[in-house]
């Protein structure tokens, strides 16, 4: 004997599947949106930072490998 499923369980199931289904992908696309959000330069010192040219920060990282003492 063949067993039958009511129409009523197949519409309860799909439902609770897709609100499942519904609530993991929002949940991975919000996830992606925080993971790949770029912070924008808030200090002062940030923005020093960027204007710079990259001679100035090889000097500057030179400098702080190598110090020199002096007499």
């Amino acid at each position: 004997m063949a067993h039958r499923i009511h129409d009523r369980w197949l519409w309860l199931g799909t439902g609770a599947l897709l609100l499942i289904a519904f609530r993991s992908i929002s949940y991975a696309i919000h996830d992606t949106v925080r993971l790949t959000e770029v912070e924008t330069l808030t200090t002062k010192e940030q923005d020093e930072d960027q204007q710079r040219q990259p001679e100035d920060c090889m000097q500057q990282n030179y400098e702080l490998r190598h110090p020199t003492i002096d007499s």
